[in-house]
C-alpha cells in the first residue's frame, strides 16, 4: 500500500489538477466553492467532505453533480484512497453511463495509474489521445498522464517523444515547463545522456528556465549518471543552495547514487554529508528510515559514536512506534557502552527488559547487555538480577542455560567459587550448547580453589566432548599446563606450555604460555632446551614487551649451557633490537661479568666505555660503569685510577642509584692506604645515602675495623667505645653470612679487652664459642677460625690472672674444643698440662 500511496501522489503531483468552479456550476452553493479551496491549498481530506455535501444538494446525473463527483475522484486519489475513488468512478457511470466525458476518462485512467496497471492505463490514455483533438488543457492533462505511465514502464524513448508533444501542445503555459522537465528526465533514465545535455543547452537555455531548481537537478542527475562525480561535488554544492528543505524525490534520487558511489570508496564523511540532505529530501516515511538507518552505520563506521548516538535518538524518538524500533534502542546502548556512558544505556537496556509489549527474546537479550555492563563495572547485586531474569524468563533451555553461565561468571569475578559450581551443576544436562562452557568455569572455580583433582576431571571431559568453542579447547590445554606445574610435574607443564602456544598461536595466553616454558626449563636446569624455547619466542613475538626480557634469559641459558662465546654474540643482537631497553643494559654489564671471569680486562674496560658511549644520556647506567670499572681496577691494585673513576661518577652524577656503593669502595681504597679518618668519613657518608641492608652492614664492620685502627695507632679509648657501637650495632642483626657475624663478635671482645674489661670481654668470646656448637649443627661449611681467635683470646685472659681458678677456667675452654672435635694440637695440651702442675689441679 505504501508503494501505491507513493504513486498516487506522483500523479496527481504530474498532472497537476486544479478546480476553479463557477457560480453556474454551483448555484451560489458555498460547498463547491469551499471544496475547490480545500482542494487547492492540500487539503483532500476535507475537500471530499465539501464535495459530498455539494453532491448531495444538486441533482444526481447533473452536470454539476458529474463535475463535483470528478473533483471528488481526484481527492480521494490525493489522499490515497483508491478504493474511495473506484466507488466515485463506478457511481459516475452508473448514472450518466459511459459517455465520451474526457473528465471521466481522465478519472478513470487515473485509477488504472494509481492501482499500477500500467500497461491498461497506456493502452487507455493512447485510446483516448487519439479520439480527441489535439490542443487544450485535458489533451496536455492526458499526455503528461501517458508519459508519467510510460516512465514507470520504463519505456524512456516513448515517454521523451510524448513530453515533446507535451512541450507543444502546451506552448505559453505551465505545462511547457513541466514537459520540458520531465523529457529530460526521461532522456537521462533512458541513458540518453548527450541528447539529454542538448535539451539542457538549447532548449532548456532558450525558454529561460537554466537557473530554476528542477532544471540545475536535473544536471546534478547527469553527472551521477555519467559517473562525474568530483564534478558533482563542486555543482551541487551550489545548486543546493536554492533547493528547498522539504520533499523532494529526485534529489533524493540525485544523492542516493552519489552515496552509493562515495560509500563505495569509504569516503564516509561525503556520504554522511549527502545522506543528511537525502534524509531531509525523502518523500515518504520509508525513504527516511532507511537513510537515517544508514547514517547511524556510517558514523559508527567512521567511529563518529556522538554523531550516532544522535541519530539514534531522533531515530526513536520520529519513529518509535516501528516494528523493530528495538534494533535501534539495542545499537544505542551499544553505542553509549562503547563510549564509556555506562549509567545511560543500562537505563536503554533496562527499558527494554521491562517492557512487557516486547517479544520475550528482545528482553532476554537487553538484560543480558545489561548484565554485562554492570558485572563489567563490579555492580554485581545488579547483574544478578539481570541475568536471574534470564533464567527464569528465558523461554528455552540454551537461554537459561546462557543465564547460569553468565550468573556463574559474577560469581567468578567476586571469587565465590563454591557458588560457580552450584549454578553451572545442571547445564551441562539441560543444554549441549552451553555445556562446554558450563564445565570450563566449573574447571576454573575448582583451580582456584587449588583442587586439581577435580580440575583435571574436568578438563578430561572437555576433551572427550565435541563441539567446544576453540577459545574454550585453548584454555583447557593453557589449565592442564599450569595445573602440571602446579603439582610439580615441571617437565610434562614444560612440553605442554609449548604445544598450547604452538597451537593456538593468536590464544590470549599463548605468549605469556611460551615465556613461562622457557622459565620452567631455566628451574630444571635445562639450559640448551630453554635457549631454544626463548628463541622460538624472540622470532615469534619479534616486538612484546617481553621480548627483551626472553633475550636476556636466552643469554643467561646459553651461558650455563657451556655456549659462553654465542651468549656473549646474543648481547649485541639484543642491542640491535633494542637498544634503550633495561634488559639490553643488564646484557651489557654481564658481558663485563662475563669477560672479568675470564680475566679479560681489555675487554671489560671496552664493553663499559661502549655503554658509556651508548647510554651517555642515562646518568644512572653511566655511573655505574664507571663505578664498575673503579671496583675492577681497585681489584687489580690500581686504586689511584679507581679513586679518579670515582671521584667523576660523585661530581657527574650525584643521584646515581650507585652512590651508597662508590663511598664504601672510596672508603675501602682509603682503609687499604691506611688514610682511616678519610675512609671514616667515606664510609658515614655511605650510610647516609640508604643503602641495601647488606651494605650497610658491611658499612658498620668497616666503620667498627677504622676505629680500631685509629686506636691501634692514637691509643684513644673514645676510638675504642665507637667500635663497640658499631659492632654492638651490628652483631645484634639477622646477618646472612655467620661467618660476618662470629667475627664481629670477635673484634668487639677484643673492643672491651683493650678497654680492659675483661669480664665483657670474657662473655662476648665464650658466647662466640658456645654458638659455634649451635652453628656447626646447620652449617656445615663454617669453619672454626673465629672460635680459634676467641678460646686464644679468653685462655690468654684467664692465664693473666695468675690465680687456680681463672687457671681451671683456662683449662675448660681447651676441653670444650676438644669435646667439639676441634683440633687443639700438641701445644694444646701442653698448655693444658703446664696450668694444671703450676697450680696442682
Amino acid at each position: 500500500m505504501r508503494h501505491i500511496g507513493k504513486t498516487i501522489i506522483s500523479v496527481c503531483v504530474l498532472v497537476g489538477v486544479a478546480f476553479a468552479a463557477t457560480a453556474g456550476d454551483v448555484g451560489g452553493n458555498r460547498d463547491r466553492l469551499l471544496g475547490d479551496e480545500a482542494f487547492n491549498a492540500g487539503d483532500y481530506a476535507l475537500a471530499t467532505k465539501f464535495y459530498v455535501r455539494y453532491m448531495e444538494a444538486v441533482p444526481e446525473g447533473s452536470q454539476a453533480w458529474v463535475d463535483t463527483a470528478l473533483a471528488l475522484g481526484t481527492s480521494y486519489l490525493r489522499a490515497g484512497n483508491i478504493a474511495r475513488a473506484s466507488a466515485v468512478y463506478e457511481q459516475i457511470i452508473a448514472r450518466v453511463g459511459d459517455k465520451d466525458d474526457i473528465g471521466i476518462k481522465l478519472l478513470h485512467c487515473e485509477i488504472l495509474v494509481a492501482e499500477q496497471k500500467y500497461s491498461a492505463a497506456r493502452l487507455y490514455a493512447e485510446n483516448i489521445i487519439f479520439s480527441m483533438i489535439a490542443e487544450g488543457e485535458d489533451y496536455n492533462r492526458i499526455l503528461h498522464l501517458l508519459g508519467f505511465v510510460l516512465e514507470k514502464e520504463q519505456k524512456w524513448l516513448d515517454a521523451a517523444n510524448i513530453y515533446a508533444l507535451l512541450e507543444n501542445a502546451g506552448a505559453g503555459s505551465d505545462w511547457r515547463y513541466t514537459a520540458l522537465c520531465r523529457r529530460v528526465y526521461s532522456l537521462i533514465m533512458g541513458g540518453s545522456y548527450e541528447d539529454a545535455w542538448k535539451v539542457l543547452s538549447g532548449d532548456v537555455a532558450k525558454a529561460g528556465f537554466s537557473d530554476k531548481p528542477e532544471i540545475q537537478a536535473l544536471g546534478l542527475l547527469l553527472l551521477v549518471k555519467e559517473k562525474r562525480y568530483e564534478e558533482f561535488r563542486d555543482v551541487y554544492l551550489k545548486v543546493r543552495i536554492g533547493v528547498p528543505d522539504k520533499a523532494n524525490a529526485m534529489m533524493f534520487e540525485i544523492l542516493s547514487d552519489a552515496i552509493a558511489h562515495f560509500v563505495a570508496l569509504k569516503d564516509y564523511k561525503t556520504a554522511i554529508q549527502y545522506s543528511g540532505d537525502a534524509y531531509i529530501f525523502a518523500a515518504g516515511t520509508a525513504d527516511r528510515v532507511k537513510t537515517l538507518r544508514s547514517l547511524i552505520n556510517m558514523n559508527i563506521t567512521v567511529e563518529d559514536y556522538e554523531a550516532a548516538v544522535a541519530e539514534c535518538r531522533k531515530y526513536i524518538q520520529l519513529y518509535g512506534d516501528t516494528d523493530d524500533i528495538h534494533v535501534i534502542k539495542k545499537q544505542l546502548a551499544v553505542l553509549l557502552t562503547r563510549m564509556g556512558n555506562y549509567d545511560e544505556a543500562v537505563r536503554v537496556y533496562t527499558a527494554m527488559v521491562d517492557d512487557a509489549s516486547l517479544d520475550m527474546s528482545i528482553r532476554v537479550a537487553a538484560a543480558e547487555g545489561a548484565g554485562s555492563i554492570l558485572a563489567d563495572r563490579s555492580d554485581f547485586g545488579r547483574a544478578l538480577k539481570m541475568f536471574d531474569f534470564i533464567r527464569m524468563k528465558a523461554t528455552d533451555n540454551d537461554a537459561k542455560a546462557k543465564g547460569d553461565v553468565l550468573r556463574a561468571k559474577v560469581y567468578f569475578k567476586q571469587e565465590m567459587y563454591d557458588q560457580v559450581i552450584e549454578a553451572l551443576k545442571g547445564v551441562p544436562d539441560i543444554s549441549p550448547r552451553w555445556s562446554a562452557e558450563a564445565l570450563y568455569w566449573t574447571m576454573r572455580a575448582w583451580y582456584m580453589k587449588r583442587d586439581y583433582i577435580q580440575s583435571l576431571a574436568l578438563l578430561d571431559r572437555l576433551e572427550e566432548g565435541a563441539g567446544s568453542e576453540p577459545w574454550i579447547s585453548a584454555d583447557s590445554l593453557y589449565y592442564r599446563a599450569c595445573i602440571m606445574e602446579n603439582t610439580g610435574n615441571l617437565s610434562d607443564a614444560c612440553e605442554t606450555f609449548v604445544r598450547y602456544s604452538t597451537l593456538y598461536p593468536d590464544a590470549n595466553h599463548a605468549m605469556a604460555a611460551l615465556f613461562r616454558a622457557g622459565d620452567l626449563a631455566l628451574k630444571e636446569r635445562r639450559f640448551a632446551e630453554a635457549a631454544e624455547i626463548f628463541d622460538s619466542f624472540t622470532r615469534r613475538y619479534s616486538a612484546s614487551e617481553l621480548t627483551p626480557a626472553a633475550y636476556y634469559k636466552r643469554i643467561y641459558a646459553l651461558f650455563c649451557a657451556g655456549e659462553a662465546v654465542k651468549a656473549s654474540e646474543e648481547v649485541h643482537v639484543l642491542a640491535g633490537r633494542f637498544p634503550q631497553d633495561k634488559y639490553t643494559v643488564a646484557a651489557f654489564f654481564w658481558l663485563v661479568d662475563f669477560y672479568r671471569d675470564r680475566d679479560d680486562m681489555p675487554r671489560v674496560i671496552e664493553v663499559l666505555e661502549e655503554i658509556r658511549k651508548r647510554y651517555a644520556a642515562d646518568s644512572a647506567t653511566v655511573s655505574r660503569s664507571l663505578y664498575e670499572q673503579a671496583y675492577i681496577l681497585f681489584r687489580q691494585g690500581e686504586d689511584k685510577p679507581a679513586e679518579s673513576l670515582l671521584e667523576k661518577m660523585l661530581k657527574d652524577h650525584p643521584d646515581s642509584p650507585d652512590l651508597s656503593r662508590a663511598y664504601y669502595l672510596l672508603g675501602d681504597i682509603h682503609s687499604d692506604r691506611g688514610a682511616f679518618k678519610t675512609a671514616l668519613e667515606n664510609y658515614q657518608l655511605c650510610l647516609k645515602s640508604n643503602p641495601s641492608a647488606d651494605l650497610e652492614n658491611a658499612c658498620r664492620g668497616r666503620l667498627g675495623d677504622c676505629y680500631m685502627s685509629l686506636y691501634n695507632k692514637d691509643q684513644d679509648v673514645a676510638l675504642l667505645d665507637l667500635a663497640i657501637v658499631e659492632y654492638r650495632l651490628l652483631s645484634s642483626r639477622e646477618l646472612a653470612d655467620i661467618t660476618v657475624r662470629n667475627q664481629t663478635l670477635y673484634k668487639l671482645g677484643k673492643c672491651y679487652e683493650l678497654r680492659k674489661e675483661f669480664k665483657s670481654a670474657l662473655e662476648i668470646y665464650k658466647e662466640l664459642i658456645y654458638g659455634y656448637r649451635l652453628d656447626a649443627r646447620k652449617y656445615s661449611h663454617l669453619k672454626p677460625v673465629w672460635v680459634y681467635k676467641a678460646a686464644h683470646s679468653a685462655i690468654d685472659i684467664y692465664v693473666a690472672d695468675k690465680t687456680p681458678k681463672a687457671a681451671k677456667a683456662a683449662v675448660r675452654i681447651y676441653k670444650l674444643l676438644e669435646s667439639m672435635n676441634l683440633d687443639t694440637g700438641d701445644d694444646y695440651k701442653i698448655a693444658v698440662e703446664r696450668l694444671q702442675k703450676k697450680y696442682n689441679f
